[in-house]
């Protein structure tokens, strides 16, 4: 089910270590994973994301936020006003769902390997519901989008949308509320 849960790049990455620790044969693993995504297919409150945990006390947010920017900046070379915004970012998130208007995070640099997909995967371990969604057409990104409300983490979005216009309309008009039909 772990693997089932997985995006198909990250279970080709554990794939071979997870079948030699059960002891199987990848094309046997290959088979139980399929098995079980149709089982999780089949279960319409099945979502594809961890379930967080509220933390059981209550929490300083200031020193939260201090805490994911520190770590954003342990990680990724940039200002701390560049690591407090991600935490910010990051933190709305877990908000979503009471706001009417989503900031959108967009990270550049001045060339090439500078660190953008570096931060991107980061961020991604610490917002609500992520979903890395390299090369995945815009009618499936309505429909995830409609069902799940997730985190887009998008890479290379310049390229993506020169060429589709349909993902160009759902991201220009999908952080606001309203805006956005599916």
């Amino acid at each position: 089910t772990r693997c089932a849960n997985l995006n198909p790049l990250a279970y080709d990455r554990i794939k071979k270590a997870t079948a030699e620790l059960l002891g199987v044969s990848t094309g046997a693993l290959d088979k139980a994973v399929r098995a079980a995504q149709k089982d999780l297919q089949d279960d319409e409150s099945a979502t594809p994301f961890d379930d967080v945990e509220p933390h059981p006390h209550p929490i300083n947010p200031a020193a939260l936020l201090s805490e994911i920017s520190d770590t954003v900046r342990r990680f990724i070379i940039l200002e701390r006003e560049q690591a407090d915004i991600c935490a910010l970012w990051v933190a709305f998130t877990h908000f979503v769902e009471v706001v009417h208007v989503a900031p959108l995070l967009i990270i550049t640099a001045p060339e090439a390997a500078c660190g953008k997909s570096q931060l991107r995967d980061l961020l991604a371990r610490m917002v609500a519901r992520p979903l890395n969604t390299n090369n995945m057409k815009a009618a499936t990104l309505f429909r995830i989008a409609e069902k799940w409300h997730p985190s887009l983490m998008l890479d290379e979005v310049d390229l993506m949308l020169k060429s589709d216009d349909d993902l160009s309309n759902l991201i220009n008009a999908g952080h606001h509320r309203g805006a956005s039909q599916v």
